[in-house]
């Protein structure tokens, strides 16, 4: 982790799925998007999504920024539970598709080099909403909307 990185923002949802399976967590900050697999919580996540109106996260709050501390803190947090980062320099371009009333939406992150990253958002809840606001204030210069 970098000393200057400021954390931007994050959540955790049963609606957000990665290679097909659900519970995935999301996160921004001012270098690098940081994809957390929640697949043990799966199902408490469920039951938070669905109470929430489509938003699951630790304490039932959507994470946004944080002190300094704390962004260290929830940074370092992240590192170690982290399924993959990618840093901001090294994208080409993030694609938004909304999900439709039974198709799902997704985040692509093309990287500069290698195989995209694709994270599913299943439609129902606030998802795409969340993803869509924390992906502009991330990288709005390579943001594409289908």
């Amino acid at each position: 982790m970098e000393t200057d990185e400021d954390y931007l923002g994050g959540f955790s949802s049963s609606h957000l799925m990665m290679r097909g399976l659900m519970g995935y967590g999301i996160h921004f900050t001012s270098k690098r998007i940081i994809g957390v697999a929640n697949r043990s919580s799966m199902f408490s996540g469920m039951l938070t999504t669905s109470l929430l109106g489509g938003l699951a996260t630790l304490g039932g709050k959507l994470t946004s920024r944080l002190p300094p501390s704390e962004a260290k803190k929830k940074i370092q947090e992240l590192d170690e539970t982290k399924d993959f980062d990618i840093y901001k320099d090294q994208i080409s371009s993030l694609e938004l598709k909304r999900p439709g009333f039974f198709g799902r939406g997704h985040l692509l992150i093309t990287p500069k080099s290698g195989r995209p990253i694709e994270v599913e958002i299943a439609p129902g809840g606030r998802d795409y909403e969340v993803v869509r606001n924390l992906v502009k204030t991330f990288y709005p210069e390579v943001v594409k909307t289908v």
